[in-house]
């Protein structure tokens, strides 16, 4: 019984950090294309 919940759990863990690994990666796109331009944008505004 252990061994056979054993045996899947690894799959389901790496399933899960892949999940994450794309929730962060899809943040991050958002922020590089979204936020980085505002503030950059913000930014200079405020020096000029």
């Amino acid at each position: 019984m252990l061994k056979l919940i054993w045996s899947r759990l690894p799959g389901g863990v790496i399933l899960k950090s892949v999940q994450i690994l794309i929730l962060i990666s899809i943040i991050a796109i958002i922020c590089h294309f979204w936020l980085f331009p505002a503030i950059s944008a913000y930014i200079n505004q405020a020096g000029a």
